[in-house]
């Protein structure tokens, strides 16, 4: 017999359906979660990937300017994949990439 088509996820499963951590959890969890990436990748990487718009007043940011690549298809769509499994955007994953390789 199939469940009725008005349940809902959480009594379909039988528990209570979480896509994602709560955002208290995300806030209780997030000086964890900087000193792992800190620990792994180096304390300057959290502070390269700032989100999108305008700095908040008073931070310094260094000016960037646009430049371009040129790159083969497959190099480009792996590291779009990457950083789209990543969670950044393309081209913070190729700062990244080139500041690592620039040393830094």
């Amino acid at each position: 017999m199939s469940k009725p088509m008005n349940s809902t996820l959480s009594e379909i499963l039988g528990h209570p359906a979480t896509l994602a951590p709560s955002l208290e959890e995300v806030k209780a969890n997030y000086a964890q979660v900087v000193a792992e990436v800190e620990a792994e990748l180096g304390p300057q990487v959290p502070a390269r990937l700032v989100g999108r718009g305008r700095p908040r007043k008073g931070i310094q940011v260094e000016a960037t300017h646009t430049h371009s690549l040129r790159l083969a298809d497959s190099v480009w769509q792996s590291m779009a994949a990457k950083a789209r499994a990543s969670g950044i955007s393309l081209n913070q994953a190729a700062s990244l990439a080139l500041m690592e390789w620039a040393g830094r």
